[in-house]
């Protein structure tokens, strides 16, 4: 039968893995049913919006939704880190789709965009980091006020996960905007979510290793931890593998291990990301700010980033900040059932 094998190398580890073709008929059916998925017909307008991004040669393409009376107030959705269409579309589920349907039926005037070097959008993804996509959500604010079609009131910003990092920066300087929306959002540096995160996944090796066996998971974890900072505090990837050759002897790795380990943490996207600390913009914020997070989110668990959130904004002297756990959703903020894996 033909196909594909090989190995997917992910965060430290090399995973087997075989492709094999799927006849359409079966792709069908292997394709999730999303009934929360908006159908026609629609009690509002759709119009589609192209605007200059936040660098020279960046077209954003999106779509504006809207009450037929065409104005009110509005939101731009900032959608997290991986390359995402403007309905930030996961395994099938349009994580910002279903909200602006629902915020349009209440009156909302609504853009979604896809990220630069996505679907419509131009410009190149890969090379792109926070600061940029951050300049092309200020451009996406720019682009809602200025679009002569719409009568906009006031406009807030919505940014999930790594967005609510974006979101943010844009509202840090843009005093202007009536608030802002983290949803999974994130209130320490990158590298103290990471270093937590991945913890978190050493612990069910760490339990079920032998009392001989603890002392080598253990040394691993303080190896990716050190690895983790200095990826976040060295810009230069060259100059961070020689910072992490450097520190391996004294954890106990030896120097052929480091590039292995150290290839996920030096990759362009997560290096930039581990480099990102949303505490100076946060610090900055005096509009209302509603922080929403999944009770079964693992990736940004309500337990450490919301607490952080609320201390930051309240360094600010922000009077005007809600903070809610949503019970039984996950990180996209779906239903979780008994037993399911939480995300």
């Amino acid at each position: 039968r033909v196909g594909l094998t090989g190995y997917l190398l992910t965060a430290g580890q090399r995973l087997p893995l075989r492709l094999s073709p799927v006849a359409p008929a079966r792709l069908a059916q292997l394709v999730p049913q999303r009934p929360q998925t908006p159908r026609p017909p629609l009690p509002y307008r759709e119009l589609p919006l192209t605007f200059a991004g936040g660098a020279a040669g960046v077209t954003l393409a999106g779509t504006i939704t809207a009450p037929p009376s065409l104005r009110g107030p509005a939101v731009v959705f900032i959608s997290g880190s991986g390359p995402h269409n403007r309905d930030s579309e996961e395994f099938g589920h349009k994580s910002f789709l279903v909200p602006a349907d629902a915020l349009t039926r209440q009156g909302f005037v609504v853009l979604r965009y896809d990220e630069r070097g996505v679907g419509a959008s131009t410009g190149r993804y890969a090379t792109a980091g926070t600061t940029d996509f951050a300049q092309d959500a200020a451009a996406a604010v720019r682009a809602l006020r200025a679009d002569h079609r719409l009568r906009v009131s006031k406009i807030y910003l919505v940014g999930h996960s790594q967005g609510s990092l974006e979101a943010v920066q844009v509202a840090a300087q843009d005093p202007a905007l009536a608030g802002v929306v983290l949803l999974g959002g994130i209130g320490q540096p990158n590298a103290t979510l990471y270093q937590a995160r991945m913890r978190g996944n050493f612990q069910a090796r760490l339990a079920a290793a032998s009392p001989a066996d603890k002392p080598g998971v253990e040394k691993y974890i303080r190896l990716h931890e050190k690895l983790i900072a200095i990826a976040a505090a060295t810009p230069d990837s060259a100059a961070a593998l020689t910072q992490m050759l450097r520190v391996a002897p004294a954890l106990g790795v030896s120097a052929e291990e480091v590039p292995y380990y150290a290839a996920t943490y030096l990759e362009h996207t997560l290096h930039d990301i581990l480099a990102q600390d949303p505490t100076p913009y946060l610090r900055r914020l005096k509009m209302p700010v509603l922080a929403l997070t999944g009770a079964q989110d693992t990736e940004t668990p309500a337990t450490t980033q919301l607490p952080a959130l609320q201390a930051q904004l309240q360094l600010a002297g922000n009077q005007h900040v809600t903070t809610v756990v949503v019970p039984r959703v996950n990180h996209f903020f779906q239903t979780n059932a008994p037993g399911q894996e939480k995300s």
